[in-house]
């Protein structure tokens, strides 16, 4: 088979996946369980997966989505000095608790924002189209304020099943009166991730329907100071409501009767980009990925510091393609007596995978891995080396060859 040639269609889309080593770590825990073995036993988030020849079940060790995001978000507006989008209250409940919290909900002057997404449920009232003798009826519409993310994740997964569990247990010392124990789980394990772009949807936001990327008031802001422009309209249907006045009254109320007919409603919802939307998109997301690559953040830090920057960094553009198409492409192979170096690369799975998706390829593949990190490293290198669509380096130079490829520095 002949080297596939580089395409030279626009990149849609960057998937890639990454892989953390996490040697005696807790980077996200599920709270406090107090058994009979344990006292104040902290343990790590797991699920279960598969049951061992010896009938044992599988609980694997994991990182949730959320916590990742946030580690991501945080270092990604440390990293390119981008004002961060703070969390805070927007309402309480009867209890004085807080109830709903949200952002700025600003994607234009928040790239933050623009790339992890939000979500606000606004309710309006608004005047029902009724006959005269029914004008005070009145109907609540809800609008979903909704900035679909284009930064798709994954959850941290643990590629070992069995063998991780850690059990530090510890005293707390008192001046007067008996130590207090208290017991924390740990892991050590390599945790892979996977990751999508939208890269086409950066700096672009749909207002369509009742459901709204971009609040209206921002919307009507923007563009008088030409920084958003409309680039597009797009046609959905909605159900119009009408108040039929019938002959007679209701014997209950005394009020004149009504039905109501439903039909349907043509309505034009509207497409926005930044006036600089190229420039923009291209910066934000390469700081995004330069970012991972120096990835920071994790639980516990202080008692269990672990460097939680990708080991292994693989990333590509794709073409009209959102499938993460990287994804389990590792295995932790136990037959090493290192565990610093257990885990494999699928070389001839990667091969397919890319073999396969050929056509939607518009980069090089950018595998950036850390030295001595991988069992079969030589044969990656060996083996890649020969494929014209492969660029084998390290995790910040393949992040920064991705940006590079973008048209961004």
């Amino acid at each position: 088979m002949t080297r596939p040639v580089l395409q030279s269609k626009d990149i849609t889309h960057i998937p890639g996946t990454f892989l953390i080593d996490a040697p005696g770590s807790f980077l996200n825990g599920s709270g406090i369980s107090k058994g009979k073995e344990y006292k104040n036993y902290t343990k790590v988030k797991t699920f279960r997966d598969g049951v061992s020849k010896d009938g044992r079940t599988y609980f694997v060790p994991y990182v949730s989505a959320q916590a990742l995001r946030r580690y991501w978000r945080d270092t990604v507006n440390r990293e390119a000095g981008w004002q961060a989008s703070q969390i805070r209250a927007l309402k309480l409940n009867v209890k004085e608790h807080t109830s709903k919290i949200g952002g700025e909900f600003n994607p234009v002057e928040f790239p933050e924002d623009d790339l992890f997404g939000y979500m606000r449920t606004v309710k309006e009232e608004t005047e029902n189209e009724v006959a005269v003798e029914d004008d005070e009826k009145k109907i609540f519409k809800v609008k979903n304020l909704k900035r679909t993310s284009p930064l798709s994740t994954s959850i941290l997964m643990s590629l070992r099943k069995d063998g991780w569990e850690g059990i530090d247990e510890a005293w707390v010392h008192l001046i007067e009166g008996s130590a207090n124990p208290y017991t924390t789980q740990f892991y050590s394990t390599t945790l892979q991730g996977i990751f999508t772009l939208n890269y086409a949807n950066v700096c672009r936001f749909s207002n369509v329907g009742d459901s709204i990327e971009l609040r209206e008031d921002l919307v009507d802001r923007f563009l008088k100071e030409n920084k958003i422009r409309e680039v597009g309209q797009h046609e959905y249907y909605g159900v119009k409501a009408e108040i039929v006045p019938l002959p007679g009254k209701d014997k209950k109320t005394g009020k004149p009767k009504t039905k109501t007919n439903f039909k349907k409603d043509t309505k034009y919802g509207k497409i926005y980009e930044m006036v600089n939307a190229d420039s923009e998109r291209q910066l934000r997301a390469s700081k995004l990925l330069k970012s991972l690559a120096r990835l920071e953040g994790g639980a516990k830090q202080s008692a269990f510091a672990t460097d939680i920057s990708p080991k292994v960094l693989l990333v590509a553009g794709l073409h009209n393609c959102a499938n993460p198409i990287f994804n389990d492409l590792f295995e932790d192979d136990r037959s090493s007596s290192d565990r610093n170096i257990t885990v494999k690369l699928k070389v001839d799975t990667l091969l397919e995978v890319v073999n396969d998706y050929v056509d939607r390829l518009c980069t090089h593949v950018y595998v950036g891995i850390r030295t001595g990190y991988l069992q079969n490293e030589y044969e990656i290198k060996k083996q890649l080396a020969e494929q014209e669509r492969f660029v084998v380096t390290t995790p910040i130079l393949a992040a920064q060859m991705m940006a590079q490829s973008l048209g961004s520095t």
